[in-house]
C-alpha cells in the first residue's frame, strides 16, 4: 500500500540552510555587539592614559600616552581601529601589566569553562531523570518532594550555597580541598577533589530549572494521544518514555540547558570569587577595580561570542531533535 508523504528537504540538506542563516544573524548580532562593548567602555569614568602614566604625572607625559594609544583621535576611528585589531585576533594588551588580553583569556577562561561545564553535566544528568520522575508520579509524595527541591534550588543564592558548601564539607568535615583549582593534566582525581564543590554550586540552581521544565514538558507530552496510542500497541513503557515522550518534550528542555549554560558563564564571578579559582570572573573583576579597559573589553566581548555561539548551537539542535522546525 502506497503511503502519500510530504515532500521535503533531506534534513542534511534543511540544517545545512539553517546554520547558513543563522551565521548571518550571528555576524550582525556581532558587529552589534562590538559596538555596544566599545561604548559602553568609552563611558566608564577614568582615563587610561592618566592610569599609565601615575596620577602625578605632567601633563605632556599623559598627551604623549595618549597620542601613542590613539586615544585623541575621533570615536569612530579608534572604534574602527579597535574592530580591525579584534578581526585578526588582536584584542590588544593590559595597559596594567603589558600583558597580551587575548593571552590572558586564553590563560583564564579554560578554568571557567571546566566549572561551568562540570556544573552544568551534574545539572543534566540529575535534572531530567528528576523531571520524568516527577511528571511519572505527579501530584504523589515523589512529584512534590521534587518539586520542593527544584523550588529551593531556585532560591537559594550561589554565594551562599557555596559558603555553605565551603564550611561544612571543607572545614569542618575536611572532605574536599575549600579553594583552588587542580587542571586535569596535573591529576584527574586531584582535579575532581577541587571541582566537586564549584560544580555543585553552579549545577543545583541549573538542576532546579532543568528539573522543573522536563517535569511540565513530559507531563503535556504523557497526555498526548500518541503516547496513548503506542501505550496500548503494546510497546514497553520505558522506550514510549525515553524514546518518543522525552523527544517530544525535549525543545523546552534543550532552551533552558541553552540559557542556564549562559548564565553559568556569568555566574562563575561569584563562584570563582569563593573558591579562590583564578578564572575569567576573577580576571574581570580584577580589571575592572584597575580600570584596565582592554582587559575588560576583551572579557565582555568573549563572553558575548561565547553565547552567541551557545544560541547557534541551541538552535540546531531543534532542526536536529524537531525536522519540522524551521528557521529564520
Amino acid at each position: 500500500m502506497h503511503v502519500a508523504t510530504l515532500s521535503s528537504a533531506p534534513p542534511s540538506a534543511k540544517v545545512l540552510r539553517a546554520v547558513l542563516r543563522r551565521l548571518g544573524s550571528m555576524v550582525l548580532t556581532l558587529i552589534s555587539a562590538t559596538v555596544v562593548v566599545f561604548l559602553l567602555i568609552q563611558l566608564v569614568p577614568g582615563d587610561p592614559a592618566v592610569i599609565i602614566a601615575g596620577d602625578d604625572a605632567p601633563p605632556e607625559r599623559v598627551a604623549a600616552i595618549r597620542e601613542e594609544l590613539g586615544l585623541n583621535r575621533p570615536m569612530v576611528i579608534q572604534y574602527l581601529d579597535w574592530v580591525s585589531h579584534v578581526a585578526r585576533g588582536d584584542l590588544g594588551e593590559s595597559v596594567i601589566t603589558g600583558e597580551s588580553v587575548a593571552g590572558a583569556i586564553a590563560r583564564t577562561f579554560p578554568r571557567t569553562l571546566h566549572v561551568a561545564v562540570a556544573g552544568l553535566t551534574l545539572a543534566v544528568l540529575l535534572g531530567v531523570p528528576l523531571g520524568i520522575a516527577a511528571a511519572l508520579r505527579a501530584n504523589s509524595l515523589t512529584d512534590g518532594g521534587i518539586r520542593l527541591l527544584s523550588t529551593i534550588g531556585l532560591a537559594v543564592p550561589n554565594l551562599w550555597l557555596g559558603l555553605i558548601f565551603v564550611s561544612v564539607f571543607a572545614l569542618q568535615l575536611s572532605w574536599l580541598p575549600a579553594t583552588g583549582f587542580v587542571p586535569i593534566t596535573d591529576g584527574f582525581w586531584t582535579s575532581i577533589k577541587y571541582l566537586v564543590l564549584p560544580a555543585a554550586t553552579i549545577g543545583l540552581s541549573a538542576m532546579a530549572a532543568i528539573t522543573r521544565q522536563t517535569r511540565s514538558a513530559m507531563m503535556e507530552v504523557l497526555d498526548a494521544d500518541f503516547i496513548r496510542t503506542l501505550n496500548a500497541m503494546g510497546l514497553r513503557r520505558r522506550l514510549v518514555i525515553w524514546q518518543h515522550a522525552l523527544r517530544n518534550a525535549s525543545i523546552p528542555v534543550v532552551t533552558i540547558i541553552g540559557l542556564d549554560i549562559n548564565r553559568a558563564i556569568g555566574g562563575t564571578v561569584v563562584i570563582e570569587s569563593v573558591f579562590g579559582i583564578n578564572g575569567l570572573g576573577s580576571l574581570v573583576v580584577d580589571a575592572t577595580h584597575q580600570r584596565d579597559f582592554p582587559m575588560v573589553q576583551g572579557v565582555i566581548l568573549v563572553v558575548v561570542v561565547f553565547i552567541v555561539l551557545t544560541n547557534l548551537l541551541v538552535d540546531l539542535l531543534y532542526v536536529c531533535l524537531d525536522p519540522r522546525i524551521s528557521l529564520s
